[in-house]
């Protein structure tokens, strides 16, 4: 008797540890942003719904892993209103509602130099020489959000534009969130 419901315990936890890698293995980060690939892996991308509105980051496949490898991560990051069902939003103009941004070699507030050393880009869109551009939800469907963008990004300093176009699955995994519907 006590085999039996060791062996189901043990199925019931298999089952359970599957059924959550599975969602959670679902989401993906991929990008053409100046004409050079960049991917995400499913550690790097964090997807944070709040009341109006929602964030999706996602930084260089590898760097969520630990020890995290020697450098900086690059970071791509689009902020929209909360769709509460598939929708476009354009990311430049009066009517300019997303931001994505692109941060090369992106410093976080954890390292020594953070104050000291500057990212080596930062590309925002919706500046005023910037044209054109959308984030596109496909699908938004309670935890899970997809879609796609294409957006011209510029540099505040140097005033460089680039073309960022790209794809994204996430999860958003924040206990106690509702989600998106």
């Amino acid at each position: 008797m006590k085999t039996d419901k060791l062996i189901s315990i043990f199925a019931a936890t298999c089952a359970a540890i599957t059924l959550s890698s599975a969602l959670y293995a679902q989401q993906s980060f991929t990008a053409t942003v100046d004409g050079k690939p960049f991917e995400s892996d499913n550690d790097g991308i964090i997807v944070v719904p709040t009341t109006g509105s929602v964030t999706i980051s996602a930084s260089t496949k590898g760097f969520s892993a630990y020890p995290p490898p020697k450098g900086f991560a690059d970071r791509i990051s689009i902020a929209c209103p909360l769709p509460k069902a598939p929708q476009k939003f354009p990311t430049v103009g009066s009517g300019g509602t997303c931001r994505v941004q692109w941060v090369i070699a992106g410093r976080s507030m954890m390292d020594a130099d953070y104050k000291t050393t500057p990212n080596q880009g930062d590309f925002v869109s919706g500046l005023s020489n910037a044209t054109g551009g959308f984030v596109n939800f496909t699908k938004v469907s309670g935890k899970n959000i997809e879609g796609e963008f294409s957006a011209e990004l510029v540099d505040n300093k140097t005033k460089k534009k680039i073309l960022a176009t790209g794809k994204f699955k996430g999860i958003d995994q924040q206990m106690g969130s509702k989600g998106f519907n």
